[in-house]
C-alpha cells in the first residue's frame, strides 16, 4: 500500500511540475521557417498571432531556420510597464546583411517605446523613433532591425 501512495504521490507530483511550465526566461517557440538569401517572412502563431519578420532578399547569405519565441518578461526598464509581449527572435545575435522589418502588436498605448535586450542582460536598451513606425491600425509597431536580440513595447508607468 506504501508503495501505491508513494507511486500515486510521485505521478501527481510530476504532473504538477509539468503544468508549471518552464522556469523564469525560458522561451516557447511559436514559430520557426528556413530563410535563405531570397529572403521570406515568419508569422507568429497563437498567442503571438500578429509579430511577423519580414526579411527582404539580400538580408542573409545563407540559409538560416528563424525563429519567433515569447519569453517570460525580464524586469521592466524603470518608470514604465510592459505594453506588448516579450519576443525573441532567433537564433541568438543573428545578423543581417540589411534590415529587416519587424511587426510586434502591442496594447495600443498613446506613448508606446521600443526596447531591446540581450540575453543574459537584464537591461533594456531603447530603440531610436526613426528606427520604428507605429501601423495604420495604431495596435503594431514596424521595426527596421539589422539584428536578433529580445524585443517589447514598453509605456511610462504615468499613462496607466
Amino acid at each position: 500500500m506504501m508503495t501505491l501512495r508513494r507511486g500515486a504521490l510521485a505521478t501527481v507530483l510530476s504532473l504538477w511540475l509539468a503544468g508549471c511550465g518552464g522556469s523564469e526566461g525560458e522561451a516557447r517557440v511559436t514559430a520557426s521557417k528556413l530563410v535563405g538569401a531570397a529572403g521570406g517572412s515568419v508569422n507568429g502563431e497563437g498567442s503571438l498571432a500578429g509579430v511577423v519578420l519580414e526579411v527582404p532578399a539580400g538580408a542573409l547569405d545563407r540559409d538560416v531556420t528563424l525563429t519567433i519565441e515569447e519569453i517570460d518578461p525580464p524586469a521592466p526598464p524603470v518608470g514604465f510597464v510592459r505594453a506588448s509581449r516579450v519576443v525573441k527572435l532567433g537564433p541568438d545575435r543573428l545578423s543581417f546583411l540589411v534590415p529587416i522589418r519587424f511587426t510586434l502588436p502591442f496594447d495600443g498605448a498613446a506613448g508606446q517605446y521600443v526596447y531591446f535586450g540581450d540575453d543574459g542582460a537584464p537591461a533594456w536598451t531603447p530603440v531610436p523613433g526613426t528606427d520604428y513606425t507605429r501601423s495604420g491600425s495604431g495596435k503594431e509597431v514596424i521595426v527596421l532591425t539589422s539584428h536578433f536580440s529580445r524585443w517589447a513595447v514598453y509605456r511610462p508607468e504615468s499613462e496607466n
